[in-house]
C-alpha cells in the first residue's frame, strides 16, 4: 500500500514531465511514424493528398496502400488541435503582458506623484511589545517615534508603529557589501526606525556567516526598530537547502518575539516581508502596504502584497542574450499585476501578514519548495479555499542581474553559464504544478470543512509534516521546528471559506502558462520547422499545411506583440529608475550608488528586440525541458546562488 502511495505521489510530482512525454508521443505519431492501415477502401475526393480515380496514390506505387484506412489521421487532427491552441494561447501571454506593463506603469506614476491622505491610527491599539524570548544571536535594538501629522506620502514616516514589518533577509555567501547596500536603503526610510524589525537570515553552513552577520547587526544597530540575525542549521532531516527553508527557521523565531496581550493589536498587524539580499525596497512599498492594510481590515488576514520588480541596475553590463532573458522574466512577472486579475504570483518579493504566515503554518522546507515565492503564494491560495486576496503594490523592486566578475570572453560565457543555472533552478519550480495537483485533489476529497484550527497545532507538527510530501523523510529533528506558531487558544484560524472555483480555474491556467507553454510551444515549433523542411509541400496533408499556415500567422502576432512589449517595458523602465533615483538623492545614497540607475537608448535596445526568440529558447525553453526531465529521478537540486555584481564603496560609514 505503501508503495503505491509512493507510486501515486510519483505520478503527480512529475505530470509535468508526463506531459512532455505525451507531446513526443503526439508529434511521432502525427508526423514521423509510417501510416497505420486498417481495411481497403477507396478514398473519397475530400480525403488528404493526391486521388487518382478514388485511389489516394497511383496504384503500384509506395505509397499505395490499396482501400485502407489511414489511422495515423487522428493522431494528425490530435495534433493540428493542439498546436493551434498552443499558438493561441502564446498569443494571449504577450497581449496580456501589455495590458499589464501599461497598467501597472500608469499606478506607479499615480502612486509616485499623488499625495495621499494619512491612514488612521489604531487608537487604542499601543505599539507591539518584544517577547522576552531573546536568542543568542539577537542583538538590541533601539524604538523611536516620528511627531505626529495629519497628512504623509511617500516621503514622510508613520507618527506611530500602526503596523510592524518584520523584514527577512536570506542569503548565503552573499557579498558583505551587497547586503549593507541593501540594509541602507532600507535604513534610509523615515519609518524604519519605528516599524522595521529586520531578520538578516544566514546559513550555518557559511564558515563566515556569524562574523558578517554580526558587523551588520552592529552598523545597523540604531537604524530600525530591531535588527538581529537567524543562524539556518545546514543539516535539518527533510530539509533542502534554500531560500524557503532558511525562510521557514527565520519566521520560525521572528514568530516567537511578538508577545501580544488581549486588547493589543491583532497578529495581522505584523506584515512579513521576504525580499532577495540584493532587492532595494523604497519607503513608498512599506506606506502603500500600509494604507492598503489600515483601508481593507475585512481582507488583511487573507491579503498577499506583491510589487512588480524591475532590472535597472546593471543590465547595461550584461550580455544581451542575459539582459533579453531577464526582460522577459520580468514581464511575466508583470503579466498578472493588472487590476482586475485575481492570479498575481510573486516574484522575489512580497509580504503577508503574521496571521497568515501561521495560518498556513509556515514556509515549507522539503525539495518542492525550490520556487519559494511561488510556492508560499499556492500554499496560502490553497489553505484559503483559492479566496486569497493579492494586491499589487505599485512601487517597484529594484533588482540585479546575473553577473560575472570576469573580463572579456571568458566573463561572457561566464554570465550565460550563470544565467542557465539561474533558469533551470526557476524552472525547477514546475514541481510546484504537481503541488497545485496534489491540493486540489485534497481539496476536492476532503472539501473545505474543518474544526477552525490548524491540523498541525494538535500534532504538534508543521504543515509540512502533515502533508503527503514527494519524499518520504524521517521527522524533523530540530525541536524548535515543532513548536506551533499559535501562543493562545484565541488564536486560532477562522474556519476555510467555500472553494473558489473560478480562480481555481484561472491559477491552472497560469501554471500552464508558466510551467506547460515554454516547453511545449518550443518542441512543436521546432517539430514543425523540421518536418516542413524535409517534406515537400506537395507531400504534406492538407490539415497540417493549414496548421503550418495558421501558426505561423500567430508566432508572426505573437512576435509584434513582444516587440510591442517591449516598447512598454521601455516607460515602465524609465519611470522606476527615475522614482528610485530621485529617493536615493533626497535620502543621500544617490553618490555611493552611482552606476546602478541604468538608463536604457534605443539602439541597445534593437538588438534585444532581434534576440528574444534565442534568448527565449536558451533560457526558457532548454532549462524548463531539463528540468523536466530531470524530475523523472530526482527532486533535489543544489541550491547555487547567482553571482551578482559587487558594490564597491559601500563601506560602514566613518566614525
Amino acid at each position: 500500500m505503501r508503495r503505491l502511495a509512493d507510486f501515486g505521489n510519483w505520478c503527480v510530482r512529475c505530470c509535468v514531465s508526463f506531459s512532455l512525454v505525451a507531446l513526443w508521443v503526439l508529434i511521432y505519431f502525427a508526423l514521423w511514424n509510417e501510416p497505420h492501415l486498417s481495411a481497403r477502401r477507396p478514398h473519397s475526393i475530400g480525403d488528404d493528398g493526391p486521388v487518382n480515380r478514388g485511389n489516394r496514390h497511383l496504384p503500384g506505387s509506395r505509397h499505395d496502400h490499396g482501400n485502407a484506412v489511414d489511422l495515423s489521421t487522428h493522431w494528425r487532427l490530435l495534433f493540428v488541435f493542439y498546436i493551434v491552441l498552443v499558438h493561441v494561447l502564446g498569443l494571449v501571454v504577450p497581449v496580456r503582458a501589455c495590458w499589464a506593463v501599461w497598467s501597472t506603469t500608469k499606478g506607479l506614476k499615480k502612486a509616485a506623484f499623488t499625495r495621499r491622505p494619512r491612514a488612521p491610527l489604531a487608537g487604542a491599539n499601543a505599539p507591539f511589545k518584544l517577547a522576552q524570548y531573546s536568542p543568542a544571536f539577537s542583538l538590541p535594538s533601539r524604538s523611536s517615534s516620528a511627531p505626529s501629522k495629519d497628512t504623509y506620502d511617500a516621503d514622510d514616516g508613520l507618527s506611530e508603529a500602526t503596523v510592524i514589518y518584520a523584514i527577512i533577509v536570506p542569503n548565503y555567501k552573499e557579498d558583505i557589501d551587497t547586503l549593507r547596500e541593501t540594509l541602507k536603503v532600507l535604513a534610509c526610510h523615515p519609518q524604519a526606525s519605528s516599524c522595521y524589525d529586520v531578520y538578516v537570515a544566514m546559513e550555518q553552513r557559511e564558515a563566515e556567516a556569524t562574523d558578517k552577520a554580526t558587523k551588520l547587526t552592529e552598523e545597523f544597530l540604531s537604524a530600525f526598530r530591531n535588527i538581529s540575525y537567524t543562524l539556518h542549521p545546514g543539516e535539518i532531516s527533510g530539509e533542502s537547502p534554500g531560500k524557503s527553508s532558511n525562510e521557514s527557521w527565520a519566521a520560525v523565531q521572528a514568530c516567537r518575539r511578538y508577545s501580544l496581550r488581549e486588547g493589543q493589536k491583532s497578529r495581522r498587524d505584523v506584515i512579513f516581508t521576504v525580499m532577495d539580499a540584493d532587492s532595494h525596497l523604497s519607503q513608498r512599498y512599506f506606506a502603500l502596504i500600509t494604507e492598503m492594510h489600515l483601508e481593507y481590515p475585512h481582507t488583511a488576514d487573507t491579503t498577499i502584497y506583491v510589487p512588480p520588480i524591475v532590472f535597472d541596475r546593471n543590465s547595461n553590463s550584461v550580455p544581451a542574450l542575459v539582459r533579453v532573458a531577464d526582460l522577459l522574466w520580468c514581464g511575466a512577472g508583470l503579466s498578472g499585476q493588472y487590476s482586475s486579475s485575481a492570479i498575481r504570483p510573486p516574484t522575489s518579493v512580497y509580504s503577508l501578514s503574521l496571521s497568515l504566515v501561521e495560518r498556513v503554518g509556515g514556509w515549507d522546507t522539503g525539495p518542492e519548495a525550490i520556487g519559494e515565492d511561488l510556492h508560499m503564494y499556492l500554499k496560502c491560495f490553497f489553505a484559503l479555499s483559492g479566496n486569497l486576496t493579492t494586491r499589487t503594490v505599485f512601487s517597484a523592486a529594484s533588482q540585479s542581474n546575473v553577473h560575472s566578475d570576469r573580463k572579456g570572453i571568458r566573463g561572457t560565457v561566464a554570465t550565460l553559464r550563470a544565467r542557465y543555472k539561474q533558469a533551470k533552478r526557476h524552472m525547477w519550480g514546475a514541481l510546484d504544478t504537481g503541488y497545485a495537483v496534489r491540493r486540489s485533489f485534497q481539496l476536492c476529497w476532503y472539501g473545505n470543512s474543518d474544526d477552525g484550527e490548524p491540523r498541525w497545532r494538535e500534532t504538534g507538527l508543521t504543515q509540512a509534516q502533515l502533508d503527503v510530501d514527494y519524499v518520504r523523510s524521517a521527522d524533523i529533528t530540530s525541536s524548535t521546528l515543532l513548536t506551533p506558531f499559535y501562543e493562545s487558544s484565541s488564536d486560532i484560524a477562522p474556519p476555510a471559506p467555500s472553494t473558489h472555483w473560478p480562480n481555481m480555474i484561472v491559477l491552472f491556467h497560469r501554471l500552464y502558462e508558466a510551467h506547460f507553454l515554454p516547453v511545449h510551444l518550443g518542441t512543436l515549433v521546432l517539430s514543425s520547422l523540421l518536418y516542413t523542411a524535409t517534406r515537400p509541400a506537395s507531400a504534406i496533408p492538407a490539415s497540417l499545411l493549414w496548421a503550418f499556415q495558421v501558426t505561423a500567422y500567430l508566432r508572426t502576432f505573437s512576435a509584434l506583440g513582444i516587440i510591442r512589449l517591449f516598447t512598454l517595458y521601455e516607460d515602465y523602465h524609465r519611470t522606476c529608475v527615475r522614482t528610485r533615483e530621485e529617493e536615493m538623492q533626497r535620502a543621500g545614497l544617490a553618490q555611493r550608488m552611482r552606476g546602478s540607475f541604468v538608463k536604457r537608448k534605443f539602439w541597445p535596445n534593437v538588438c534585444d528586440y532581434a534576440l528574444f526568440p534565442v534568448s527565449g529558447m536558451l533560457f526558457g525553453s532548454v532549462p524548463a525541458m531539463h528540468a523536466q526531465i530531470c524530475h523523472f529521478w530526482t527532486v533535489d537540486l543544489t541550491y547555487t546562488v547567482s553571482k551578482k555584481p559587487q558594490r564597491k564603496g559601500v563601506g560602514p560609514e566613518p566614525a
